[in-house]
């Protein structure tokens, strides 16, 4: 996986993920157990292990045109 340069270091925990949850008017208590499942504990496991089950969620990957 490739990670900006600017990217802010990972705290390990799902900080970031939470406060865009919320914004976004989601339920961190219902989203983060489900993300734990496909192995994203931390902000920095969600894009590499996550990305292919939300592909298949919405119908793209990454990589492919839109």
């Amino acid at each position: 996986m490739i990670i900006a340069e600017d990217a802010p270091p990972c705290d390990h925990f799902l900080t970031r993920t939470r406060v865009f949850l919320n914004q976004q008017g989601l339920a961190p208590e219902l989203v983060v157990p489900w993300l734990n499942e496909l192995g994203g504990y931390c902000v920095c496991e969600v894009p590499g292990n996550v990305h292919d089950e939300v592909g298949d969620l919405i119908g793209w990957h990454l990589g492919e045109e839109y």
